[in-house]
């Protein structure tokens, strides 16, 4: 009997909560897996192959895009974690006042996946 892994998709699922990288990629049709980082540009970039679709690259960055903008407008309901020097905030709501902030963790505000099925 010979065994297979999960597919990328199967294997998205298993996650509860999804951070908006990872969002973003699941959208777009890749794996997370293939999200790294710019260290010349800062942010990130999609590494895709000739398997992945051909407009896996654009769909990514306005996903991240968008999904960016919906948690910090308040439309979806996020766990957000805050860019600071030290140490990082940690919100519910972007509508409660706090201090002054940079921006927000692509990387570690995270979105419940059973949002991400009703978007």
């Amino acid at each position: 009997m010979s065994l297979r892994g999960l597919s990328d998709e199967h294997a998205m699922r298993l996650l509860d909560e999804l951070n908006i990288l990872e969002a973003a990629a699941f959208i777009a049709g890749v794996s997370s897996t293939k999200i790294c980082p710019d260290h010349q540009e800062g942010g990130y970039y999609l590494q895709t192959d000739n398997k992945d679709p051909q407009n896996a690259y654009l769909v990514f960055h306005n996903a991240w895009t968008a999904l960016k903008r919906a948690v910090k407008s308040g439309k979806i309901k996020a766990k957000i974690v805050v860019l600071n020097q030290n140490p990082n905030l940690v919100k519910e709501d972007l509508k409660i006042d706090w201090i002054a902030i940079k921006d927000i963790s692509d990387s570690e505000t995270t979105i419940e996946r059973q949002v991400m099925q009703c978007a």
